[in-house]
Protein backbone atom coordinates (compact mmCIF):
# COMPACT_ATOMS: atom_id res chain seq x y z
CA UNK A 1 0.00 0.00 0.00
CA UNK A 2 1.42 3.33 -0.68
CA UNK A 3 0.63 5.79 1.83
CA UNK A 4 0.06 9.90 1.14
CA UNK A 5 2.43 12.29 2.37
CA UNK A 6 0.00 14.36 4.74
CA UNK A 7 0.60 18.36 6.68
CA UNK A 8 -1.00 19.49 9.18
CA UNK A 9 -0.55 23.45 8.76
CA UNK A 10 -2.00 25.83 11.67
CA UNK A 11 -2.99 29.07 10.98
CA UNK A 12 -5.31 29.67 13.38
CA UNK A 13 -7.00 26.64 13.40
CA UNK A 14 -4.81 23.18 12.52
CA UNK A 15 -5.94 22.01 8.79
CA UNK A 16 -5.08 19.00 6.95
CA UNK A 17 -3.23 18.80 3.52
CA UNK A 18 -2.65 15.67 1.21
CA UNK A 19 0.21 17.01 -0.09
CA UNK A 20 0.71 13.95 -2.47
CA UNK A 21 -2.24 14.36 -4.09
CA UNK A 22 -1.76 18.52 -4.15
CA UNK A 23 1.70 17.88 -6.13
CA UNK A 24 0.46 15.13 -7.91
CA UNK A 25 3.14 12.20 -7.00
CA UNK A 26 4.83 11.36 -4.30
CA UNK A 27 4.54 8.19 -2.38
CA UNK A 28 7.08 7.51 0.21
CA UNK A 29 8.37 3.70 0.97
CA UNK A 30 6.48 1.81 3.36
CA UNK A 31 8.01 3.04 7.12
CA UNK A 32 9.98 5.17 5.23
CA UNK A 33 11.76 8.32 7.08
CA UNK A 34 10.22 11.65 6.63
CA UNK A 35 11.92 15.47 6.99
CA UNK A 36 10.72 18.81 6.31
CA UNK A 37 12.16 22.06 6.49
CA UNK A 38 11.57 25.70 5.42
CA UNK A 39 13.98 27.95 3.12
CA UNK A 40 13.41 31.15 4.69
CA UNK A 41 15.30 33.56 2.41
CA UNK A 42 12.75 32.20 -0.55
CA UNK A 43 10.10 31.62 1.46
CA UNK A 44 9.68 27.71 0.28
CA UNK A 45 8.81 24.69 2.27
CA UNK A 46 10.81 20.89 1.73
CA UNK A 47 9.64 17.60 2.44
CA UNK A 48 12.00 15.02 1.73
CA UNK A 49 11.47 10.98 1.55
CA UNK A 50 12.93 8.24 -0.02
CA UNK A 51 10.47 5.84 -2.34
CA UNK A 52 10.69 2.61 -3.67
CA UNK A 53 12.44 3.19 -6.19
CA UNK A 54 15.62 4.07 -3.25
CA UNK A 55 15.39 7.44 -4.85
CA UNK A 56 15.48 10.49 -2.40
CA UNK A 57 12.19 12.88 -3.34
CA UNK A 58 10.84 16.18 -2.21
CA UNK A 59 7.92 17.96 -1.99
CA UNK A 60 8.39 21.08 -2.73
CA UNK A 61 5.71 24.76 -1.74
CA UNK A 62 6.60 27.59 -3.49
CA UNK A 63 3.01 28.96 -3.68
CA UNK A 64 1.58 25.46 -4.81
CA UNK A 65 2.82 21.89 -3.74
CA UNK A 66 5.31 20.56 -6.24
CA UNK A 67 6.74 16.72 -6.78
CA UNK A 68 10.21 16.63 -7.62
CA UNK A 69 13.29 14.14 -7.73
CA UNK A 70 16.44 15.11 -6.00
CA UNK A 71 18.65 12.01 -6.95
CA UNK A 72 18.37 9.80 -10.07
CA UNK A 73 18.30 10.60 -13.83
CA UNK A 74 15.70 13.16 -13.30
CA UNK A 75 17.94 16.68 -15.29
CA UNK A 76 17.04 18.55 -12.13
CA UNK A 77 18.58 15.78 -9.46
CA UNK A 78 21.92 15.90 -8.32
CA UNK A 79 24.00 13.58 -10.60
CA UNK A 80 25.94 10.57 -9.39
CA UNK A 81 23.87 10.31 -6.55
CA UNK A 82 23.67 6.94 -5.38
CA UNK A 83 20.50 4.61 -4.19
CA UNK A 84 19.46 5.40 -0.64
CA UNK A 85 18.59 2.42 2.23
CA UNK A 86 14.78 2.24 1.67
CA UNK A 87 15.48 2.21 5.67
CA UNK A 88 17.71 5.33 6.29
CA UNK A 89 16.82 8.47 7.99
CA UNK A 90 17.00 11.44 6.13
CA UNK A 91 18.40 14.90 7.87
CA UNK A 92 17.86 18.26 5.99
CA UNK A 93 18.92 21.58 6.78
CA UNK A 94 20.03 25.16 5.56
CA UNK A 95 22.92 27.34 5.81
CA UNK A 96 20.96 30.82 5.20
CA UNK A 97 24.66 32.38 5.07
CA UNK A 98 25.14 30.97 1.73
CA UNK A 99 21.37 30.00 1.15
CA UNK A 100 21.87 26.25 0.28
CA UNK A 101 20.17 23.30 1.01
CA UNK A 102 21.95 20.19 2.60
CA UNK A 103 19.62 16.94 2.67
CA UNK A 104 21.84 13.56 4.32
CA UNK A 105 20.95 10.11 3.85
CA UNK A 106 22.32 6.53 4.11
CA UNK A 107 23.15 4.69 0.27
CA UNK A 108 22.92 0.58 0.20
CA UNK A 109 27.05 0.63 0.97
CA UNK A 110 26.28 2.21 4.27
CA UNK A 111 27.84 5.53 3.10
CA UNK A 112 26.69 9.12 4.59
CA UNK A 113 25.85 10.91 1.23
CA UNK A 114 24.78 14.79 1.08
CA UNK A 115 22.67 16.40 -1.41
CA UNK A 116 23.45 19.95 -1.68
CA UNK A 117 21.33 22.37 -3.16
CA UNK A 118 23.34 26.17 -4.60
CA UNK A 119 21.25 26.95 -7.99
CA UNK A 120 21.36 23.14 -8.85
CA UNK A 121 21.29 20.10 -6.54
CA UNK A 122 25.04 18.51 -6.52
CA UNK A 123 26.65 15.17 -4.33
CA UNK A 124 28.91 14.80 -1.79
CA UNK A 125 29.44 11.09 -0.43
CA UNK A 126 30.53 12.40 3.05
CA UNK A 127 32.28 8.98 4.32
CA UNK A 128 34.58 8.87 1.24
CA UNK A 129 35.66 12.58 1.92
CA UNK A 130 36.42 12.23 5.88
CA UNK A 131 38.31 8.63 5.73
CA UNK A 132 35.28 5.70 4.91
CA UNK A 133 33.54 6.19 8.51
CA UNK A 134 29.81 4.99 8.27
CA UNK A 135 27.14 4.84 10.32
CA UNK A 136 25.99 1.58 12.30
CA UNK A 137 23.14 -0.17 10.98
CA UNK A 138 19.99 1.75 11.73
CA UNK A 139 22.03 5.02 12.56
CA UNK A 140 19.66 8.37 13.02
CA UNK A 141 20.78 11.11 11.48
CA UNK A 142 21.27 14.70 12.74
CA UNK A 143 22.25 17.66 10.41
CA UNK A 144 22.48 21.11 11.72
CA UNK A 145 24.70 24.34 11.05
CA UNK A 146 25.89 26.68 13.56
CA UNK A 147 25.19 30.29 11.87
CA UNK A 148 27.33 31.98 14.28
CA UNK A 149 30.39 30.40 13.14
CA UNK A 150 28.79 29.56 9.48
CA UNK A 151 29.31 25.69 10.34
CA UNK A 152 28.02 22.75 9.59
CA UNK A 153 27.10 19.29 11.54
CA UNK A 154 26.39 15.73 10.58
CA UNK A 155 25.94 13.65 13.19
CA UNK A 156 25.34 10.10 13.69
CA UNK A 157 25.83 6.70 16.01
CA UNK A 158 28.89 4.24 14.37
CA UNK A 159 29.40 0.93 14.97
CA UNK A 160 31.43 1.56 17.37
CA UNK A 161 28.59 2.52 20.06
CA UNK A 162 30.34 6.41 19.87
CA UNK A 163 28.70 9.51 18.55
CA UNK A 164 30.59 11.00 15.53
CA UNK A 165 30.45 14.30 13.79
CA UNK A 166 31.14 15.02 9.63
CA UNK A 167 32.40 18.68 10.23
CA UNK A 168 32.40 21.91 7.93
CA UNK A 169 34.42 24.08 8.39
CA UNK A 170 35.35 24.77 5.00
CA UNK A 171 36.71 22.04 2.49
CA UNK A 172 37.18 19.44 3.47
CA UNK A 173 34.83 17.98 5.13
CA UNK A 174 36.20 16.71 8.53
CA UNK A 175 35.62 13.47 11.28
CA UNK A 176 35.08 14.08 14.29
CA UNK A 177 34.30 11.52 17.79
CA UNK A 178 31.76 13.53 20.20
CA UNK A 179 31.92 10.44 22.26
CA UNK A 180 35.02 7.80 23.09
CA UNK A 181 38.43 8.30 24.20
CA UNK A 182 39.51 11.08 21.78
CA UNK A 183 40.84 13.59 23.25
CA UNK A 184 38.51 16.07 21.71
CA UNK A 185 35.45 13.85 22.34
CA UNK A 186 33.15 14.58 25.57
CA UNK A 187 35.17 11.21 27.03
CA UNK A 188 33.12 10.84 30.50
CA UNK A 189 29.93 10.11 28.13
CA UNK A 190 28.48 6.69 28.11
CA UNK A 191 28.78 4.37 25.35
CA UNK A 192 25.30 4.88 23.59
CA UNK A 193 22.60 2.58 23.74
CA UNK A 194 21.65 0.10 20.85
CA UNK A 195 18.68 1.88 18.73
CA UNK A 196 18.88 5.69 20.10
CA UNK A 197 17.60 8.10 18.92
CA UNK A 198 19.99 11.19 18.03
CA UNK A 199 18.98 14.95 18.14
CA UNK A 200 21.07 18.16 17.90
CA UNK A 201 19.88 21.75 17.75
CA UNK A 202 21.77 25.45 18.53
Amino acid sequence: NRGNVRELVYDGSWQSHDLTAEAGNGFPAAGAALHGYSTEFNLQQHVNFIADDGLVHELLYDGTWQHKFLSGSDPNAAPGAPAAKLESRLAGYVTPFNQQQHVNYIDIVGHINELVYDGSWKHHDLSSETGNWVPAEGSPLVGTTTEFNQQQHVVFIGGDNLIHEFLYISSPWQHKFLTGSDPNAANDAPPVMAGSRLDGYV
